[in-house]
C-alpha cells in the first residue's frame, strides 16, 4: 500500500511539473486576440510582449535591466524577471509568482497581473478556455486640467531616487506632452524610456522622447523674430537673441503667444528647466517642478529666483 501511495504521489508531481502550451483569448473593446500562454507547475504564464500588445497597452522592455513596464491612461506597471514585487502607479505590490525569461522571452504570471490592472479572468467551462476581459483605459480622454498637467520632482509617485533631484527637464517633458496631447504622461515613463536607452532617468534623449510618445518639436518662435537666432532640430531647441530681461519676457510671451500648450525653458547657469505656461502683462508664469507648490509661480519664486530670466540658454516646445 505504501509503495502504491508513494506511486500515486509521484505521478501527481510529475503532472503538476509539466509544462504545456494554453490558448488565452484577450476581450477589449478593440475585439478579441488569441495568445498562446504555457501553464507551467500549475501556473499559467503569458508571452508579455503579445499579453501587453493585446490588451492595447504600451510598454518599454529594458533588457540589461531584464525589466518590462507597461502602461494606459492612469496606469504605469514596472516588472522584472525573477522578482515577485512589482510596482503598480510607483507602488510596490506582491505577486505570488514572478515573471520568467524562456527560451528568449519574457513570461508574466497571468492571473496576478489581470488582477493588478483591473481584467477579468473567466474560465469558459463549455469550450474550456480562459478569457481575459479588459477596458481599455485608452481611449477619448476628458481634457486634463491644468492641475493633472504639474508634476514635481520629489513627488513620491514618481519614486525618484534623492528626492527627484535632477529631474527637473523629465517633469517638464512629462507635463508638455500631456498638456500638448491631453493624454497623461508621467514623469515615470519619461525616466524609464531614457533609462531603456542605456542613459539614467535624468538623462534626456530628446529626439527618441517625443518619437516614442507620438509628438514632436516645434520652432519656439518663427525664423523672421527679431529675438531668432538658430534652431536645433534633434533636441527641439531654439536658441535666441535677448540681451537683458526685457527682450526675454518679450521672446517668451511670444513663444507662448504661438504655443499656448507650454514652452520649456531650459538654462545650465543653474542646471534646470522650467515650463512657461501663460503670462500676464509682462509677468510670465511657470510650473516649477523643484517645489510641490510651484504651479502657476513667477519667476522671482522659481529656484531660479537669484539669477536673471534672460540668462536661459534655449526654449523647447512640443505639439
Amino acid at each position: 500500500m505504501k509503495k502504491l501511495i508513494c506511486l500515486v504521489i509521484s505521478m501527481m508531481n510529475i503532472i503538476s511539473c509539466m509544462v504545456y502550451a494554453s490558448e488565452i483569448l484577450i476581450e477589449t473593446e478593440q475585439g478579441t486576440k488569441s495568445v498562446e500562454a504555457i501553464v507551467s507547475e500549475g501556473v499559467t504564464m503569458v508571452p508579455a510582449r503579445a499579453y501587453v500588445e493585446a490588451l492595447g497597452l504600451d510598454m518599454i522592455w529594458l533588457r540589461k535591466m531584464q525589466t518590462l513596464i507597461f502602461w494606459d491612461n492612469g496606469l504605469v506597471v514596472r516588472t522584472k524577471a525573477g522578482e515577485k514585487s512589482y510596482r503598480l502607479n510607483g507602488i510596490d505590490e506582491t505577486m505570488q509568482n514572478a515573471p520568467e525569461i524562456k527560451k528568449g522571452q519574457y513570461y508574466l504570471p497571468l492571473r496576478p497581473i489581470c488582477e493588478a490592472i483591473g481584467a477579468e479572468v473567466l474560465w469558459e467551462e463549455a469550450t474550456k478556455t480562459t478569457k481575459v476581459q479588459y477596458q481599455i483605459l485608452q481611449k477619448e480622454p476628458e481634457a486634463l486640467s491644468d492641475a493633472d498637467c504639474f508634476y514635481y520632482q520629489s513627488q513620491e509617485d514618481w519614486a525618484f531616487e534623492n528626492r527627484g533631484s535632477g529631474y527637473c527637464w523629465v517633469c517638464c517633458y512629462a507635463m508638455a506632452i500631456s498638456r500638448a496631447t491631453g493624454q497623461q504622461v508621467t514623469p515615470t515613463m519619461v525616466a524609464e524610456y531614457n533609462k531603456s536607452h542605456g542613459s539614467s532617468g535624468a538623462f534626456m534623449q530628446h529626439n527618441g522622447i517625443a518619437t516614442n510618445f507620438g509628438v514632436q518639436f516645434a520652432q519656439a518662435i518663427d525664423s523672421d523674430s527679431g529675438y531668432f537666432e538658430q534652431y536645433d532640430s534633434w533636441k527641439g531647441a531654439t536658441y535666441l537673441k535677448v540681451e537683458n530681461d526685457e527682450q526675454a519676457i518679450a521672446a517668451i510671451k511670444e513663444a507662448l503667444d504661438k504655443h499656448p500648450q507650454g514652452v520649456m525653458v531650459r538654462y545650465t547657469v543653474s542646471p534646470h528647466t522650467l515650463l512657461a505656461v501663460g503670462y500676464e502683462g509682462d509677468t510670465i508664469y511657470f510650473h516649477e517642478p523643484a517645489y510641490a507648490d510651484g504651479k502657476n509661480v513667477t519667476f522671482e519664486e522659481t529656484c531660479l529666483k537669484h539669477y536673471q530670466i534672460s540668462q536661459f540658454d534655449f526654449l523647447q516646445v512640443i505639439e
